[in-house]
């Protein structure tokens, strides 16, 4: 993540975005051609689109329909490599980034979901290019396989307090998908109504000791390294009790 984001979880601020402020086009709700429709045999002389629809058109039409309103979830994104990829440092940080290296466990935990009983339906992301989905809660958790190397972890933050601690950890994989689709229907109805109100971000508090290690950008100069750490570990010694809590990049690309 860029510096500022970073520096926000220092001071206890988790910003939580909807899919729609990604820049990723497909997350935002501009869904791809290949999405849209079904291969179907026609007849000559058919003059109009809505003349060749048939069921599994529709179908298809409804499912992108689904796809568009997604872009109202709360969505976090992190990833369960132990590595550095140098395409996520250019995909996903300026000059000044840093990665945040912590366990699943550990961030959710770290987290106040307080107000509106929010909570998480978390999962690893699948590359797979499936043409026909029958599961609102598979799409949600399904990219295309170029995406692959990102080794995605999603969380979508929902609202749950419309439900017992029982139906929600009895919930099974198409029970998710409805669950999550009722989410964004009604994050969708709720933004129509006030949009001036309801923003496209939200920010929890979050106790950022939560944080084992960070590895710095290999963007950052490397004179600058040192008055860097040597900031954060003054500034926020209580997060970054060890100097090896700091780590530089294994990638060179800067003197």
């Amino acid at each position: 993540m860029d510096f500022d984001y970073f520096l926000q979880i220092l001071e206890g601020h988790f910003y939580i975005p909807r899919k729609q402020r990604f820049f990723d086009l497909r997350e935002s709700g501009e869904i791809p051609q290949h999405l849209r429709f079904v291969p179907g045999i026609v007849s000559g002389g058919v003059t109009e689109p809505k003349e060749i629809l048939t069921k599994r058109q529709e179908d298809r039409n409804k499912y992108v329909e689904d796809l568009v309103v997604s872009k109202y979830l709360l969505t976090s994104c992190w990833t369960i490599d132990n590595g550095e990829d140098y395409l996520m440092w250019k995909g996903y940080t300026n000059k000044i980034g840093v990665c945040i290296c912590t366990t699943i466990g550990q961030l959710i935990a770290a987290i106040n979901w307080g107000e509106g009983d929010y909570i998480t339906v978390c999962s690893n992301m699948k590359y797979e290019r499936i043409f026909t989905h029958d599961d609102f809660g598979e799409s949600m958790f399904n990219k295309e396989p170029y995406y692959k190397s990102e080794n995605e972890v999603r969380f979508y933050v929902v609202h749950g307090g419309r439900y017992s601690n029982e139906e929600l950890w009895d919930m099974q994989n198409k029970d998710i998908g409805e669950f999550l689709l009722n989410a964004a229907k009604m994050e969708e109805s709720l933004y129509k109504k006030d949009p001036i109100n309801i923003a496209m971000y939200k920010i929890f508090t979050i106790k950022p000791t939560f944080i084992n290690s960070i590895i710095l950008s290999p963007m950052i100069l490397r004179a600058s390294i040192e008055p860097f750490k040597k900031l954060l570990m003054g500034k926020y010694s209580v997060i970054f009790k060890k100097e090896n809590m700091i780590q530089c990049s294994k990638i060179s690309i800067n003197s």
